[in-house]
């Protein structure tokens, strides 16, 4: 394995996501070349981050919001596997949490910065090839029932190192894509 230095970005913006509902999945990458095997990727960074504002997400008191966004090579069949990271096809993971205040519907008290970044916190597995497919899976969470039946929208970007590998390489990389939990 080695890197060709050649890069690649992918970014797009997902809308009309419903808060409270098990992880959704998107593919965003496909490559299905057979003749050209040798051609790999690897997430140098990921980044995913809430693009609505909280008047679109019909949010008008205080409420802590969640949001969790994986990486992974194939379908995962049970939408809770998109969190466990025993799952070969699972290779990152990111949590975002934000705080919204109502004081953005008092314009007295309003300061300018009516959602607050918490914490993010991303974790990817070290050692992961990506030679097909990438998906992107996502869901949202809320305080109260404020945004039970609302939706938010977000942002991703995801940058990649194209690498060159051995056709070896590729066999053995295509079948951990493809694999399934490691702690069963």
């Amino acid at each position: 394995m080695k890197t060709t230095a050649k890069t690649m970005t992918l970014a797009d913006t997902i809308y009309q996501t419903q808060f409270n509902r098990t992880m959704v999945n998107k593919t965003i990458l496909e490559y299905t070349n057979v003749l050209d095997i040798g051609k790999a990727w690897k997430v140098i960074s990921f980044d995913c981050w809430l693009s609505s504002g909280i008047e679109s997400m019909g949010i008008n008191a205080n409420s802590l919001l969640d949001f969790r966004f994986s990486l992974a090579t194939d379908d995962v069949a049970d939408p809770l596997d998109y969190w466990h990271s025993g799952d070969n096809r699972v290779i990152g993971f990111k949590e975002v949490a934000y705080a919204c205040s109502e004081d953005y519907y008092k314009p007295l008290s309003f300061t300018g910065a009516p959602t607050q970044n918490l914490n993010v916190e991303t974790y990817m597995k070290p050692n992961h090839i990506i030679q097909t497919r990438l998906d992107i899976a996502f869901s949202g969470t809320g305080s109260g029932a404020i945004v039970e039946s609302n939706y938010f929208d977000f942002n991703y970007i995801i940058h990649l190192e194209e690498i060159e590998i051995t056709p070896t390489e590729s066999i053995v990389y295509n079948i951990k894509s493809k694999g399934q939990d490691l702690s069963s």
